[in-house]
């Protein structure tokens, strides 16, 4: 499609082809319109595309769910306004009736992959059975935590989940995207014949060998992507040398058509200034600040100001550590001391200075910052970011403490440098430990803390409460999990998100898939969209859930002070 404000640029782009054409000229310009690549819906991330896996450590590193979230979906979408929506076309989940702790699922008899091969139980069991075991899947889903067993007899499309004792509650936010993979693409990579009775019998071997091809399937600098077979609207048809995904129409989905195909996934580092000149770009989702002029981080990125808007975001991700309970912090006392340690203000500051966006500090791990019942947290979340040298010095003085970060995220480094200058103060020697995606090591065995970015959904295990829970409950597991420290949360994500005037129903999650949950609904539109919206009636992806909305503050309560 060409856009209308570019209408006028080639029609008379045509007429100076012809031109040189008359004059015998066409050929010998470098810049002639007709050498001119294509129009692209583009779209540009955050990080590398590395993998469509999102249940790996490196997955989570690099916002892997970002990729999939159309490739892979989950069983319940995290939509714009904090909603878990039912998502049909894969499964059903059912509460069993008179059991809390089941629930039920059927798989949908059209689910089926790229490959013309059935989604079956098999898929969700090698989910658990990778979370379990990080040694040799490499695995972050810390909610499986909440699950005893499953229930699956190899090729069902019907299965239960049994969870542990009062567990149970936040069954929707299980198999999320980019964690049910095809098991049998994985299994023939594997070498395994049966992934159920490698799984039951606890075959260590076969294992073994699942745990890395779970691993490097997905990969894409290890296999092919546009030969992996995909359950959702998109499948990967080609990747280039320079690390963009083309994403087209899964023939295999029975579910609604994407509205746009094909869709072109492109790295950070990308010429965006390049694609936005040959219409090529779309989407922009970047960790700059947007700063209080519209347009800024547009044009900051050699973009047209007037050509891109700022979509709202609803992102509640936060910049974290994540502990390891082996090495120098197995107890929470010393993990409570390196929290004491840190200078959160600083951090923040530092951020800014890196990436030109007001982040703001935060102790919080169930609540985000724009959250209802947030003003009523105020005394945790000071309690939680207070800075006590003493205390860390009492019991870290002395102490090496590995801090692991994706060494492609430039403000990591700068946040792993502040905690190296504060801990210090307390005798702590914090030991940058920079990784590659491509080695990206373990956590517990190739550094002490790991620092990423990631919202709450499927994370906390050691709590039921949801950001949708009541204050209450949302008090308790906040309490619950600093007294705990297995995460310290340091800051929120800097984080803006630009789209071009046209790209139509392009809107924020709150959870780690951002603006990709509905990228099947992302449209170009004829006419310029002010609000983000095809229309006001336009079917964004949002309808469909009978998940309970955020909460609203409770009327006998005063926020604290």
């Amino acid at each position: 499609m060409i856009r209308k404000q570019d209408a006028v640029r080639s029609t008379a782009a045509l007429a100076l082809s012809a031109a040189l054409a008359a004059a015998g000229l066409a050929g010998c310009s470098e810049d002639s319109p007709l050498s001119s690549p294509p129009e692209q819906f583009g779209y540009v991330l955050t990080s590398d595309l590395v993998t469509s896996n999102a249940g790996t450590a490196v997955g989570v590193a690099t916002d892997a769910a970002k990729i999939s979230a159309r490739l892979y979906p989950g069983a319940f979408i995290a939509g714009p306004r904090g909603q878990n929506l039912p998502n049909g076309d894969l499964v059903t989940a059912k509460p069993a009736p008179g059991n809390p702790r089941q629930v039920d699922y059927t798989i949908n008899e059209k689910a089926t992959y790229s490959d013309s091969k059935p989604v079956v139980c098999d898929d969700f069991l090698l989910s658990l059975q990778a979370s379990s075991r990080p040694d040799l899947f490499g695995s972050d889903m810390p909610l499986f935590g909440q699950v005893e067993k499953i229930d699956c007899a190899a090729g069902a499309k019907q299965f239960s989940v049994h969870f542990a004792d009062k567990r149970g509650e936040r069954y929707r936010e299980l198999f999320g995207p980019g964690t049910v993979l095809p098991s049998h693409t994985v299994a023939e990579k594997a070498g395994v014949e049966d992934v159920v009775s490698a799984v039951d019998t606890k075959d260590e071997q076969a294992l073994t060998e699942l745990g890395k091809a779970w691993q490097d399937v997905f990969t894409f600098s290890k296999t092919d992507p546009s030969q992996v077979p995909t359950s959702g609207p998109y499948k990967i048809s080609a990747r280039k040398d320079d690390g963009s995904l083309k994403l087209e129409k899964n023939p295999e989905w029975s579910g609604v058509e994407p509205a746009q195909s094909p869709v072109y996934l492109w790295p950070q580092g990308a010429d965006v200034k390049k694609l936005g000149e040959h219409n090529q770009l779309s989407v922009v989702d970047t960790n700059r600040g947007a700063g209080e002029t519209p347009g800024k981080v547009a044009e900051e990125l050699g973009l047209n100001g007037d050509e891109f808007r700022v979509v709202e975001s609803n992102s509640e991700r936060v910049d974290t550590l994540r502990v390891s309970d082996l090495g120098p912090l197995q107890n929470p006392d010393s993990r409570k001391a390196l929290n004491a340690c840190i200078d959160r203000e600083a951090i923040a500051k530092a951020v800014e200075e890196e990436t030109g966006a007001a982040v703001q500090p935060t102790g919080l791990r169930v609540v985000g910052s724009e959250h209802p019942l947030r003003g009523y947290l105020d005394d945790i979340n000071d309690r939680n970011i207070k800075v006590n040298v003493d205390e860390a010095r009492s019991q870290l003085n002395g102490m090496t403490i590995r801090v692991g970060f994706l060494d492609s995220v430039p403000r990591y480094k700068k946040i792993v440098d502040a905690l190296k200058s504060q801990c210090a103060e307390a005798g702590v020697n914090i030991e940058p430990v920079p990784r590659s995606a491509d080695d990206y090591g373990l956590l517990g065995v190739d550094y002490d803390v790991a620092l990423d970015t990631r919202s709450a959904n499927g994370r906390n295990s050691a709590v039921n409460a949801t950001p949708g829970a009541g204050l209450k409950e949302i008090r308790g597991a906040e309490t619950a999990l600093a007294d705990d420290a297995m995460t310290l949360p340091l800051v929120t994500e800097p984080r803006t998100i630009l789209a071009e005037v046209h790209a139509a129903n392009v809107l924020d999650s709150s959870s780690d898939t951002g603006v990709s949950w509905n990228m099947d609904r992302w449209v170009e539109s004829d006419e310029p969209v002010a609000t983000g919206r095809a229309s006001d009636e336009g079917n964004d992806g949002a309808e469909g859930t009978s998940a309970s909305e955020s909460p609203a503050a409770p009327e006998d309560e005063e926020p604290s002070k």
